[in-house]
């Protein structure tokens, strides 16, 4: 099971022993900070995702429903179990928290057996709820084999959502021990992504923050290489790093490696599975057995097939209306154009940004995608609080 992230505002030192009691009684990674509900109003400007959890001191505080609607006012998008300390009892600052999202209000002093139970609670809600991936925020781009054009499509679309159609997105690359993501943005490999996925306990969002790569300001990456790693990766580490990304993204875009161990699960869930292939007989006999698997098991879902390379081979090339005879899915063809692309990765720029005869290809293929009126647009309050 993963341990869930819990950021902590106190007013008081006293207040740390029983928290971290707290938390290692539920087995819940933390980090406590002083300065209580104005210094998270401070730091949260710099958040671009928020903890599982969060415990906000409002001890001495005149005014603490207006502190709180500032806070929120001022947060990274995605939701939150905000847990509220302070001096004051009464019924009316009880509803008023409550109302505004509050998860539970805690009147001092509290105990570590006290503050456990909240938690625990919480906890036992949550997995009630399901949280699971939301297929309306998961695309995923998969090849029928290596060397078709999985990853440059991948990138070209997350940049499309991301900058184009301004949409918060991480791209996230499963070739963990031949990706390429982090060429094709010019930046580091994202360091610890393989031992978190071997070992899933330690995903939260707080290490996903300091983990991933911001090419750009609404794109975030998590990409690794490690040749010859022999890396076993656990599905369920996946989609947990799926449903955490979603407390700072509203798109998650998974280059999915074929024939990966965890291709089965993550495409069936999804709202839209993108299929690259090249144009040869062998290109339409996988995309056809993909396609069959995705069907077979219930995918009602949006998909369709990208044939990449279109003229690159002079003989047994297959035609794109062939392609859709034979799978019976929309088609878009991509042009054969190795230096516009090779230029694209040389220069660490998105190909939706070159010219060449590829690049109207890839822009049809982003105007298909869905990132125009499918997040439900919340309140200010509900978006952080999740409407709890």
């Amino acid at each position: 099971m993963h341990r869930d992230s819990v950021l902590a505002y106190l007013g008081a030192d006293e207040d740390k022993a029983y928290i971290e009691e707290a938390l290692a009684d539920r087995h819940l990674v933390g980090e406590i900070r002083e300065g209580g509900i104005k210094a998270a109003i401070d730091d949260v400007v710099g958040w671009s995702m928020v903890p599982e959890f969060l415990i906000l001191d409002i001890t001495g505080e005149e005014d603490p429903v207006n502190l709180l609607h500032e806070f929120v006012e001022k947060a990274a998008e995605g939701e939150t179990n905000l847990i509220v300390l302070g001096d004051r009892d009464g019924v009316d600052l009880y509803r008023s928290l409550r109302q505004i999202g509050v998860a539970e209000y805690l009147v001092k002093p509290v105990s570590a057996k006290t503050l456990s139970e909240v938690l625990a609670t919480i906890v036992r809600e949550r997995q009630d709820l399901g949280f699971d991936i939301d297929p309306d925020r998961l695309i995923v781009v998969t090849g029928t084999r290596g060397g078709c054009g999985t990853s440059t499509v991948a990138s070209a679309l997350a940049y499309a959502i991301a900058e184009r159609h301004k949409k918060k997105t991480l791209l996230l690359d499963l070739d963990l021990e031949g990706g390429v993501q982090h060429l094709q943005f010019n930046v580091d490999p994202t360091m610890g992504l393989i031992d978190m996925f071997e070992n899933p306990n330690r995903i939260d969002s707080l290490f996903l923050e300091r983990t991933l790569s911001r090419p750009y300001q609404n794109l975030g990456l998590l990409s690794s290489h490690s040749p010859m790693a022999n890396v076993k990766v656990n599905p369920k580490a996946v989609q947990d790093v799926i449903v955490k990304s979603y407390r700072g993204f509203e798109y998650v875009i998974v280059d999915l490696p074929a024939r990966s161990i965890v291709e089965k699960e993550i495409s069936l869930s999804a709202c839209m599975v993108v299929v690259v292939t090249p144009p040869t007989l062998v290109g339409v006999r996988d995309a056809a057995q993909m396609f069959n698997f995705i069907n077979r098991h219930g995918f009602m879902r949006d998909s369709f097939l990208v044939v990449n390379k279109v003229g690159e081979l002079k003989q047994g090339v297959i035609r794109e209306s062939e392609f859709h005879k034979r799978i019976e899915k929309e088609v878009f063809g991509i042009p054969y154009d190795p230096k516009t692309v090779v230029q694209s990765f040389i220069r660490s720029e998105p190909i939706l940004n070159m010219k060449g005869a590829s690049v109207k290809a890839f822009q049809k293929i982003a105007d298909r995608l869905p990132t125009s009126g499918v997040v439900v647009q919340k309140s200010v309050l509900g978006r952080m609080f999740g409407g709890r």
